[in-house]
């Protein structure tokens, strides 16, 4: 079996001398090519500096535009979902065509918001909602603390992907996030959630692999069991779409 091309969703950013990029953080590359993918970025196929723009001013793709992207997926077995701070047009696109086409899909962070965002067919911005930031509930979790490793539990619902990924119905998980995914699904369903019942994990259950997890398991797989199965899983099930 060949290794699998993983397309990487890259997004605007800005370096050090606030020049306008486009890239990615490079813990997902590695975790590709530590598990056994080859990593290449997916770039928007519109012109223009995305880093400059607010994702509500992004403009959709033309049809030419939209073409240009279905190419470039093609290219790849399966599409990695990178966290972020914005999801643009063009990344809904990417999503919305793999869901149609059965391309293996694994969302982290905003990229199972940007999962979830598709599913509903709603705006991102009303498919997320604030986390109770009241440090003194008995249900306050420090979920964008990024200076743990490990920030709290979540519960694994049995009969899913997830599930059969790390064989537990219990793990500790990492977070970065300051919104969470509204329990409004429409063909995905939820495969984990955190004691304070923020979901932490959906996947569509009609789809070959179509999974999202709100933390992070690019920073924890080379440690973490359960966090090297979930991006293993992945790895394989694009290598399967490849044959």
């Amino acid at each position: 079996m060949s290794k699998p091309i993983i397309g990487i969703l890259g997004a605007g950013m800005k370096t050090m001398d606030d020049k306008s990029a486009f890239g990615t953080v490079e813990s997902y590359k590695n975790a590709i090519v530590d598990l056994g993918g080859i990593p290449i970025m997916l770039m928007t196929t519109q012109s223009g500096n995305v880093g400059d723009m607010k994702a509500s001013d992004a403009p959709k793709l033309t049809h030419d535009n939209y073409e240009d992207m279905v190419r470039q997926v093609n290219l790849c077995d399966g599409i990695l979902l990178p966290g972020g701070n914005r999801i643009y047009p063009y990344d809904t696109d990417v999503v919305r065509y793999c869901l149609e086409i059965d391309k293996p899909i694994l969302g982290i962070c905003l990229g199972m918001q940007n999962l979830a965002c598709v599913d509903t067919s709603r705006n991102v911005r009303d498919i997320t909602e604030d986390i109770p930031s009241d440090e003194y509930s008995d249900e306050y979790i420090a979920h964008g603390d990024a200076s743990q490793r490990y920030v709290h539990s979540i519960k694994i619902n049995k009969n899913t992907l997830l599930y059969k990924f790390v064989e537990k119905e219990e793990i500790e998980v990492n977070s970065r996030h300051v919104h969470r995914v509204k329990n409004q699904l429409d063909d995905a369903i939820v495969s984990a959630t955190a004691p304070d019942g923020t979901i932490e994990a959906i996947e569509f259950p009609n789809k070959k692999f179509a999974v999202g997890v709100q933390f992070h398991p690019e920073s924890l797989y080379k440690y973490d069991e359960n966090m090297k199965n979930i991006i293993k899983a992945f790895i394989y099930a694009s290598a399967i779409n490849n044959i």
